[in-house]
């Protein structure tokens, strides 16, 4: 299981790394404006929020699969409770849980 959720954890990694280059260099630049700073926190609000949904969902996909493949019966119980209205969060706990 360890596995799929470092699966999970690498889509994420992949999504941010690249935002999170962008937010830094966007500080360095800025020095000690605090406008311009305001300004990259901006940016890193807008753009972390816009891969949010994009990266949780390639995430899931990824361990979802993994844990599929490791053991069919882990997955069934979540899209049961996915199936019933359940949310990710309660899915992911339904993951370590069982």
């Amino acid at each position: 299981m360890r596995e799929c959720v470092e699966q999970h954890e690498a889509v994420h990694v992949k999504h941010l790394t690249p935002i999170v280059k962008k937010i830094h260099d966007c500080d360095v630049a800025a020095g000690n404006d605090w406008n311009k700073k305001g300004k990259c926190n901006e940016m890193a609000t807008r753009e972390l929020g816009e891969v949010r949904a994009k990266s949780e969902c390639e995430a899931y996909r990824v361990s979802f699969t993994c844990l599929d493949l490791q053991d069919p019966r882990l997955v069934q119980p979540m899209f049961e409770t996915a199936a019933q209205g359940g949310s990710p969060k309660n899915i992911a706990v339904m993951t370590v849980v069982n």
